[in-house]
């Protein structure tokens, strides 16, 4: 298991306002990986321990609603590289957070793939229900598109469809 940490912090430095910028910091195993979130706060406004905005005004809200959900990501995104079996780094993680270098496929494509690989680790039973995801959305697909797949029309990568089927079977299965 890899161990994952993020910190969220302000750059000394500040812009023309006189606000710093906000940085996230990713460790998977003591090696860091750092990037801007593109936001810039007061720093009288920051809480360094709690790692978030003070305050109740709605642009802290907001902010605050914002970093949990990029902290979040990555964590999503550290269960979806070990469930996948991917080396799971701090390079691969930000690289996965920043959209970089993720191959995308079509749909049906994705869900044999992610079928196949998972086979080994579900009984019989589940099973079944990933081959009937995969029939009810390529007959979908027929009815609504006219096609076999999705070539250009809808494309998802890896992360994309683990999440789906997740929402899948949590609500219709």
């Amino acid at each position: 298991m890899k161990n994952l940490n993020t910190l969220i912090y302000l750059k000394n430095r500040e812009n023309t306002k006189g606000e710093h910028q906000i940085y996230l910091r990713l460790t998977v195993n003591g090696r860091r990986k750092e990037t801007s979130l593109n936001r810039s706060i007061l720093a009288k406004k920051w809480d360094k321990h709690k790692q978030c905005g003070k305050g109740k005004s709605e642009e802290i809200l907001i902010l605050n609603k914002y970093l949990n959900s990029v902290t979040e990501s990555f964590y999503r995104n550290h269960q979806v590289m070990i469930y996948s079996n991917e080396e799971v780094t701090s390079e691969a993680l930000m690289n996965r957070y920043l959209g970089i270098g993720e191959k995308v496929k079509n749909i049906i494509e994705v869900i044999k793939e992610d079928n196949n690989r998972t086979k080994k680790f579900v009984s019989d039973g589940t099973y079944r229900k990933y081959i009937a995801l995969l029939n009810h959305v390529e007959e979908s697909v027929i009815f609504q598109y006219k096609a076999s797949d999705l070539n250009n029309q809808l494309q998802i990568t890896a992360t994309q469809c683990v999440v789906f089927k997740t929402l899948f079977y949590t609500n219709f299965v």
